[in-house]
């Protein structure tokens, strides 16, 4: 019986603490979408580079991109296999996320595109919001 009315005095505060915790989702959820909408992406770009398979390859090879390289460079950088950046480096020139500078050979070099810079921007600032709400919650 008395850990019965512990876990009932614990739910009286952990109720508002919950739904606050969702309503704040809620809100940034709805502040991301925005942002995105205003930058011309839709839904399927967001979960492209942040929920589907490959989206942290996808990002830190965009975040590696701050000066113009080849696969095997990517590859070294990141210390991933050379097959699985060949194949993201095809997925962001597909989406314009990076642009082809030169190639020599098979030797390409990539850069990263103005729509790739405002999209590791927009990924970084949706990032940094993020984590000063979970850290005012924990408070």
């Amino acid at each position: 019986m008395a850990q019965l009315f512990s876990i009932m005095r614990f739910s009286e505060f952990a109720a508002p603490i919950s739904w606050a915790g969702v309503g704040s989702l809620c809100v940034w959820r709805g502040y991301t979408k925005s942002k995105w909408t205003q930058l011309g992406y839709d839904r399927d770009a967001f979960k492209f580079m942040t929920q589907m398979r490959g989206a942290a390859t996808r990002l830190k090879l965009l975040e590696s991109l701050d000066s113009p390289m080849d696969r095997l460079q990517l590859a070294r950088r990141l210390g991933l296999d050379w097959k699985a950046i060949d194949r993201q480096t095809q997925i962001l020139c597909r989406y314009g996320l990076i642009r082809e500078e030169q190639a020599y050979g098979k030797v390409r070099i990539y850069s990263l595109s103005e729509n790739g810079r405002i999209m590791l921007k927009l990924i970084k600032d949706l990032g940094a919001q993020n984590q000063q709400q979970q850290e005012s919650l924990q408070r």
